[in-house]
């Protein structure tokens, strides 16, 4: 059991610092008898994962549900007034930039 708690909390404190935008599609009644997950028109079997073009990492679930996290991420503590985020929908990747100068990457505080 503390290892279960240990666990949770190792996984809550990696989420809330990377403040992760995440969601759950619960499978719908016409689904139910689908060896799979149905999601954006496809089936995806069990256990699988996959990422979406718009860098949503998905999972299809035993009971049918899929849970997707987004890639792209959502930097905490960052100067709002210097800095400039930059989505990479390509590369599925997140970059700050300077406002003055974006050839120079810019930091967290």
């Amino acid at each position: 059991m503390k290892y279960l708690v240990f666990a949770v909390v190792i996984v809550g404190s990696f989420l809330a610092a990377c403040d992760a935008s995440c969601f759950q599609q619960n499978p719908s009644a016409a689904h139910k008898r689908l060896k799979g997950c149905h999601f954006q028109g496809q089936l995806h079997k069990f256990g699988s994962e996959w990422l979406t073009k718009e860098c949503w990492d998905c999972a299809c679930r035993n009971d049918r549900s899929v849970g997707c996290c987004t890639r792209l991420g959502n930097p905490m503590g960052y100067d709002k007034d210097r800095c400039t985020r930059i989505d990479d929908e390509k590369t599925c990747t997140t970059t700050l930039v300077s406002k003055e100068d974006p050839t120079k990457e810019c930091y967290s505080k």
